[in-house]
């Protein structure tokens, strides 16, 4: 009888893990999904606004997107802090994203191990029937 509850308890406790485990994996692509899409927004940002500020100075840009004068010394600085400050900025949402899906995965593999550990006791208490 006792093996009997006990294996209803482990099947019970297998069927709670898997959810979990499926559950922690949807959330991980989740997020991969979200990296990705952060890492679009990284590039847009990173490609047009240099060429948006450039438009906004009032400075006239050629066919292919290079400006036709070159910038007075003031507008350079100004434009390279932007441009380094969007990349410090992106550079840390995408790791932060990176880390963030790394840390989704890491959860899902030990409920992975969870399970497995409890389908071994399962088998074992099966065996010894």
């Amino acid at each position: 009888m006792d093996t009997k509850i006990r294996k209803l308890e482990l099947e019970r406790e297998i069927a709670r893990a898997e959810r979990e485990r499926d559950r922690s994996l949807k959330w991980f692509f989740v997020n991969l999904l979200a990296f990705l899409l952060a890492l679009a927004i990284a590039w847009v940002i990173l490609w047009f606004v240099p060429k948006a500020i450039a438009n906004l100075s009032k400075k006239h840009l050629d066919a292919n997107g290079y400006l036709k004068e070159s910038l007075k010394y003031e507008d350079r600085i100004r434009l390279d802090y932007i441009k380094w400050g969007m990349f410090v900025f992106t550079f840390a949402w995408v790791t932060t994203w990176i880390f963030w899906a790394l840390f989704r995965f890491r959860k899902w593999t030990s409920y992975q191990h969870k399970v497995d550990a409890l389908r071994e006791e399962l088998r074992k208490l099966e065996k010894e029937k």
